[in-house]
């Protein structure tokens, strides 16, 4: 403050849209009669007033000075001038919460629906149920293609928005369309994004070759080198790397998503295996650098359900005994299979086996992105949505559907799982 006091700002944050809910606005676009378009707010959170409760003055850049702080000489008439803020300038730490509560108002104006298991994602029935998925100033709408004109109409009345097109590139991943087969899919494009990641590695241990590898994880005897715990060459600099890895893997391939979370558990004490580690998997990313994942929508929307695989390695790491959570989710139907969801994620317990293990991460695909995925695509088809599970180990599929196991009954302490409540919801 102005007597040097710390500046206290309002408890807000914005609630940014997921990747999960982008993919099933998509999918959702990709049905009979309907479309996806997409639009960008024109300099988004200076359409906001910055309604803070601390009044906020800066300073402004001697170029955009107005002409009566200049005398008639052109010089200064004054030494460090201060304007009061009055929109949400970038960088100030309310910014974009106020931005994003106008923003919702307006489209609660127009009639939105809010998705509450989703952030920033709407629906809006009095526009022949569109979605609406927002990434703070970009937009994309799906839905009956009848609609989209009238919608984009009236929000250009509320919001200054531009470049109104087709779905193309969005989070920061393009959207190619495909022919395989004899019928066309939506590619999950990121090649362009692979390659600037492939030479960011380069650019830092100059590397001249990549040797052919058929997975991103190396082998189990090469595991074991001599100098394990002496520091890697790239301790510095692993996490620029892993960063555009994990961005990649998130967004358009889930195939180096488990060894690169792996990885990142290593920053801090990184190692020269560690570095032949993230070698492999540039190894791997280098040569299936044109890879795109793809899906595609061919049934009504009546015989569309979710579709949930889940799977378990069992004590895989050789450093611990943890083990690892599994999952796939996918819109799927007769002739329709449609990436939305991927996840992988180390367990906080260690589990006594196989079907231990299996269960935790049945749980955990379940909690975290199944129930959730129900309501939102309950909210999109107006009805309420099957969800299919897939479990390859049978002794976890009888437990959790009886909801009792005398060999598992510590579950609720270690793993805080209700076998119960497991089965209830199956």
């Amino acid at each position: 403050t102005e007597k040097g006091n710390l500046a206290l700002y309002q408890t807000m944050s914005a609630s940014l849209a997921s990747i999960t809910a982008a993919n099933a606005i998509i999918s959702y676009g990709l049905m009979k009669g309907h479309k996806i378009t997409s639009a960008d707010a024109v300099k988004a959170y200076l359409q906001s007033l910055l309604n803070s409760l601390a009044e906020t003055w800066v300073r402004l850049p001697r170029e955009v000075w107005p002409e009566s702080w200049f005398d008639e000489h052109g010089r200064p008439r004054y030494k460090r001038p201060v304007i009061r803020l009055l929109r949400s300038l970038y960088g100030h730490p309310e910014a974009g919460a106020h931005w994003e509560r106008k923003l919702e108002q307006e489209l609660l104006d127009m009639g939105a629906v809010r998705v509450p298991e989703y952030p920033s994602t709407y629906t809006f029935p009095s526009y022949g149920h569109l979605a609406l998925v927002v990434y703070v100033d970009d937009f994309l709408l799906s839905g009956d293609s009848d609609f989209h004109d009238a919608f984009w109409s009236e929000l250009s009345k509320r919001i200054m928005i531009e470049d109104i097109g087709d779905l193309g590139r969005f989070l920061g991943r393009h959207h190619t369309t495909v022919s395989h087969e004899g019928h066309e899919q939506l590619a999950f494009d990121m090649r362009a994004y692979a390659r600037d990641t492939i030479q960011d590695y380069v650019n830092i241990t100059n590397t001249k070759t990549f040797k052919k590898a058929h997975t991103p994880f190396l082998a189990k005897v090469a595991e074991h080198l001599d100098d394990d715990e002496a520091t890697g060459e790239l301790a510095s600099s692993a996490s620029s790397v892993l960063m555009k890895l994990m961005w990649i893997s998130r967004l358009a391939r889930p195939d180096v998503l488990r060894a690169t979370t792996w990885l990142a558990t290593k920053v801090q004490k990184w190692s020269r295996s560690c570095d032949a580690h993230l070698h492999r998997v540039m190894c791997y990313l280098y040569h299936s650098q044109e890879n795109m994942l793809t899906g595609w929508i061919n049934d009504p929307p009546e015989e569309l359900f979710v579709e949930m695989f889940v799977d378990a390695d069992f004590c895989g790491d050789d450093e611990d005994c943890y083990s690892t959570s599994g999952g796939w989710i996918q819109l799927s139907g007769p002739s329709t299979q449609f990436p939305l969801a991927w996840l992988s994620k180390k367990q906080s317990t260690v589990a006594r086996s196989t079907t231990e293990a299996e269960t935790v991460a049945l749980s955990y695909v379940l909690y975290e992105e199944g129930l959730s995925m129900l309501e939102l695509w309950k909210q999109l088809l107006q009805r309420d949505v099957r969800l299919r599970f897939r479990e390859d180990n049978e002794a976890t599929a009888k437990i959790v559907l009886a909801g009792y196991s005398k060999r598992l009954r510590h579950l609720r302490r270690t793993q805080k799982i209700y076998l119960a409540s497991l089965s209830e919801q199956l």
